[in-house]
């Protein structure tokens, strides 16, 4: 698996959470199993109002960040929250992290973030994977022009910027320079030895071929005016407290305090985590794209821990970065494949990023625990 135990990898997590919810649709009873990353995932579920929320996450530095996160909304008030995680590039979050956060955290807690709260105030988003969006901002601004590309953000209506991107974006973008550009580059954004692999079995070597089908889809079908993702993208930030991640926003900041405590983080690896949970305990597995970068064997493991440990129509939402990646036939008496709204999903991520959205639910516990 690949992993980093000492830096943040993500710090903005990049999927829909409107996907997520959509998918899971949470409710009250509901116990949701959901990596970490950057927490915004987590943060975003919460406000559906699930009973409990297990964060899992093995890179230590991306639970810590959510330590950050959940303590940050007990301290702080709105525009010291939004200050931190928003803008997160102010002098301004060090005082608030010294004086209202620093006492609530573990020992060890203190010791990781007395050491990298700087980021805060030199800029917390220009770091991890999202310090590569850096490059993109200037391979857009060099190949299509800064007036290409504020005309295209600024666009009133999905109508002019469907036109505008055919027209300006598009053609200047794959070139006969970028057109060659290998899709081994994807590993600086964080895709897996093993999710490159699968792409090129499917004979997609170069990110032309990877990407050209998906941007064409996101920007012919998807208003990026209020998609603070691509907003991120072209300009570098979130452009205001309204185009932002869900748990940033005024009117969840309360709601969010209240409900903070349904949160448990924990530092270890989603199987083993699963392993330490009772029989049908978990409704819900918000798994992101964490099978597509485990061995064979490992998701083995995976997907009989999910078996064991999910209710009978639980449900099980990932994603992919190469396509086609269900799960294996040998389980199909134990999964049932929502293959409609798995294909609604995947057309609604408003991100772009990943080849398909799978929905799943639990239909046979027992023919599996009693082989």
């Amino acid at each position: 698996m690949f992993i980093d135990n000492q830096h943040i990898i993500y710090n903005q997590t990049w999927e829909d959470p409107f996907v997520d919810a959509e998918g899971l649709r949470p409710t009250g009873n509901d116990v949701i199993v959901c990596l970490t990353s950057a927490g915004c995932n987590v943060l975003n579920l919460l406000l559906r109002g699930p009973k409990k929320i297990y964060a899992i996450d093995k890179n230590c530095a991306q639970h810590m960040l959510l330590r950050l996160k959940s303590e940050a909304l007990t301290c702080l008030n709105y525009s010291q929250f939004w200050s931190m995680f928003g803008e997160a590039k102010s002098d301004s979050n060090i005082e608030f992290y010294k004086k209202y956060i620093r006492d609530h955290l573990k020992t060890f807690e203190r010791i990781y973030w007395d050491k990298h709260i700087n980021l805060f105030s030199t800029g917390f988003y220009d770091v991890g994977k999202l310090r590569t969006l850096k490059l993109l901002r200037k391979w857009l601004l060099a190949f299509c022009g800064e007036d290409a590309i504020n005309e295209f953000v600024c666009a009133r209506n999905i109508k002019i910027q469907r036109e505008l991107y055919f027209k300006k974006i598009k053609p200047n973008l794959w070139n006969g320079i970028t057109e060659h550009i290998p899709a081994a580059t994807m590993l600086l954004y964080g895709v897996g030895f093993r999710q490159l692999f699968l792409s090129f079995r499917k004979g997609k070597f170069f990110l032309k071929d990877i990407f050209t089908d998906r941007l064409d889809n996101i920007f012919n079908k998807v208003f990026i005016g209020n998609n603070y993702f691509w907003q991120r993208v072209f300009l570098g930030k979130y452009p205001n407290n309204s185009i932002c991640p869900q748990y940033l926003k005024l009117q969840n900041f309360k709601n969010l305090k209240r409900c903070i405590n349904k949160v448990e983080a924990y530092n270890i690896d989603i199987i083993n985590f699963l392993r330490t949970v009772g029989d049908s305990e978990i409704s819900k597995f918000n798994l992101s794209d964490v099978p597509e970068f485990l061995s064979k064997n490992e998701r083995i493991d995976l997907w009989k821990e999910v078996i064991r440990s999910g209710k009978n129509k639980s449900l099980i939402l990932y994603r992919s970065f190469s396509p086609n990646f269900l799960i294996p036939r040998e389980y199909s008496k134990n999964f049932s494949y929502l293959a409609k709204q798995s294909e609604y999903l995947s057309k609604k991520e408003m991100t772009g990023s990943y080849s398909g959205v799978y929905l799943y639910d639990i239909v046979a516990r027992e023919s599996l625990l009693g082989a």
